[in-house]
């Protein structure tokens, strides 16, 4: 049993470790409420704000709402975001179409380098299909400022566009109309065709000569006694060309009527009247006589 000396030392000193506790922690606690009154936000902080600006896209080819007659195209964009009151970069584009249900990334930012404010390229699309086609392009941005004693305020900001145009690469039908195979004795023969579209231009080739331009149904004229061929060409608003079949028809001599010589013509006619008068004067003397 140890003496009754160091069992009072011992109460003593616990007693003294308590009380330095409770003014450690007095003290601490009045240092924290003078320091929380002195600075309200003690740590910088960090908050997502909307965006102060957003990219811009602009479509450099081909033009808006246009009509190609080719399956490969190549759409051209530019991209821009800037803010002189931050900083701004972008850091993904994709672009999809109307004709597939994928998107296709063309630019992601890697983390490293400095961020891009500016982004071009040319999107090469091959097999496009028939009809009315869009392709939109997305571009994705990210920024950030700071707030001075409040921290840093930091944002994301997207941006599509979408381009319209149409593909038609089908040439026009063209028919010749009642002219195949005919025969005719007329120097003059109707030219009537129909087209299955509307067109931009319409010609004729006549007998492999020279194309002539027309604006509708005509009439070969001054056609010389022989065999003949004609084509006829169309071409839609989108380029495509369109021919009918090479047409061939014959243009004959008249069937004239047997002639006489004008000599015998007269022969004949002075006979007759002479052979009536004769006949006149016998039935008048036989009158006579009677």
């Amino acid at each position: 049993m140890p003496p009754k000396g160091c069992t009072e030392m011992r109460k003593t000193a616990i007693a003294l470790i308590l009380i330095s506790g409770l003014l450690i922690t007095a003290i601490a606690g009045t240092f924290l409420v003078i320091l929380g009154k002195a600075n309200p936000n003690p740590m910088p902080t960090e908050v997502e704000v909307p965006p102060p600006v957003i990219p811009t896209i602009t479509f450099l080819s081909p033009e808006n709402n246009t009509l190609h007659g080719i399956n490969n195209l190549t759409v051209s964009f530019k991209s821009v975001i800037k803010l002189e009151t931050a900083t701004v970069g972008i850091n993904q584009v994709y672009y999809t179409t109307s004709w597939r249900t994928d998107s296709n990334t063309v630019y992601v930012w890697s983390g490293v380098e400095p961020y891009l404010t500016e982004y071009s390229n040319n999107l090469n699309l091959t097999g496009v299909p028939e009809g009315d086609q869009t392709v939109t392009v997305t571009v994705r941005a990210e920024g950030y400022y700071y707030r001075g004693s409040l921290g840093r305020a930091y944002f994301f900001s997207n941006a599509s566009s979408t381009i319209a145009f149409t593909v038609d690469t089908t040439p026009p039908t063209v028919s010749v109309l009642e002219l195949e195979n005919k025969k005719t004795v007329e120097s003059e023969v109707p030219l009537n065709f129909a087209i299955n579209e509307p067109v931009s231009k319409i010609s004729y080739v006549l007998d492999e000569q020279e194309n002539v331009t027309i604006a509708e149904n005509t009439t070969l004229s001054g056609l010389p006694i022989g065999a003949h061929n004609v084509t006829v060409y169309a071409w839609d608003a989108a380029g495509n060309v369109g021919a009918s079949e090479t047409i061939s028809f014959t243009v004959a001599e008249s069937e004239s009527f047997p002639t006489v010589p004008v000599a015998a013509v007269s022969a004949a006619s002075i006979a007759a009247v002479a052979g009536g008068l004769l006949l006149i004067r016998k039935r008048r003397k036989e009158a006579t006589h009677s």
